[in-house]
């Protein structure tokens, strides 16, 4: 009878195997996290997008502009950006919105819940300029600490920001 010897694996061969191992990891690991973040930002984009459309559509609702409160508000937004907060609930404009999305209110604490990346000093405003070709502009302030996505490319040139949305790092006074 011959007996066999079980060997297994050298320390050598399985410290070379845990490099290996190390430096596929260290390579494919930053790749990963980039295109998580890459994924965060267009479901944030989209997730903006959704908010937008709701907006738009509620804007153009004839009940809206005949609604005293609601007109003033979308003066007021032909030259000033505002936080989406700050549509009053009570106004047809707030009332529309509300009622498509079906949220109970328009503060930044339930609109936040849908985004991944919005940060604590995160708000989305939204500005009319009242004409066909520029119809109203919507971003989201800070998207995280790094202003690392910044999608805008530039969120005042309109052939770059598809369907008027914009993402962008910036302060809004």
């Amino acid at each position: 009878m011959i007996k066999k010897k079980n060997k297994g694996f050298s320390l050598i061969e399985l410290i070379i195997v845990i490099a290996i191992m190390g430096i596929l990891v260290g390579v494919v690991a930053p790749q990963l996290m980039k295109y998580m973040r890459k994924s965060k930002v267009a479901a944030d984009r989209d997730t903006l997008s959704g908010i937008f459309a709701t907006t738009v559509y509620a804007m153009c609702d004839p009940e809206v502009s005949q609604d005293e409160a609601s007109a003033e508000l979308l003066r007021k937004m032909v030259t000033t950006a505002i936080k989406l907060d700050d549509i009053p609930a009570d106004s047809k404009l707030g009332q529309e919105i509300l009622d498509t999305l079906k949220w109970p209110d328009l503060t930044r604490a339930t609109y936040s819940q849908y985004f991944r990346l919005m940060q604590p000093d995160s708000y989305i405003y939204v500005q009319n300029y009242g004409s066909l070709d520029k119809p109203i502009t919507m971003w989201i302030t800070y998207t995280d600490e790094s202003g690392g996505n910044d999608t805008s490319d530039g969120a005042t040139d309109w052939t770059k920001i598809r369907c008027c949305i914009s993402i962008r790092q910036e302060n809004v006074h």
